[in-house]
């Protein structure tokens, strides 16, 4: 029974950290025939030398798994403005890029089929009040970031749903224990 804990946790961890696959997601049924580039599913925003992501096409809300690249035609993904994926309630998933420096109010409102949010992002990015209202989802956070995003401004209150991205593995080795 312990080997097979392991070797499930082992595949969940894989799965966790291996969320941007190149560009392309999977529709909500988990079938690949409807792959699509992240760069065409983004609505966007110059700034600065960056871009902001400020909502999605039509194809993009039909996603369940979803990861915001680096960059999009060579400009950096800096941020996720104000109200990007409000009310994209068949989102289950996000991966937030390490480039992210900010997140708009209600960004995330309204999300409520939303899971899990892997943010790679180190320090923490500025969060605006209200980014994930009417969302349960965990958050996931590089190791060794649970701390500094626990106690920075607005995260803190999230923190009893922050993770380390490493934390699911552990947990489930060691509770095995038992």
């Amino acid at each position: 029974m312990k080997k097979i804990v392991i070797f499930l946790s082992l595949i969940f961890f894989i799965f966790l950290t291996s969320c941007d696959d190149g560009g392309h997601q999977s529709g909500e049924n988990g079938d690949n025939n409807d792959n699509v580039k992240n760069e065409n599913i983004f609505i966007t925003q110059a700034q600065g030398n960056g871009v902001l992501i400020t909502g999605l096409l039509e194809k993009g809300k039909l996603l369940s798994d979803i990861s915001v690249p680096e960059t999009i035609d060579g400009k950096s993904v800096i941020g996720i403005k104000s109200g990007a994926f409000a009310g994209c309630t068949n989102l289950v998933r996000i991966t937030l890029a390490k480039s992210i420096e900010s997140i708009g109010a209600n960004a995330f409102s309204g999300c409520t089929g939303l899971e899990s949010i892997t943010v790679k992002s180190t320090p923490p990015p500025a969060l605006e009040a209200g980014a994930f209202d009417g969302c349960t989802a965990v958050f996931f956070v590089p190791a060794g970031y649970k701390g500094t995003y626990a106690n920075s401004h607005i995260w803190k209150d999230y923190a009893a749903r922050i993770f380390e991205s490493d934390a699911i593995f552990i947990y489930s080795i060691s509770s095995d224990r038992v």
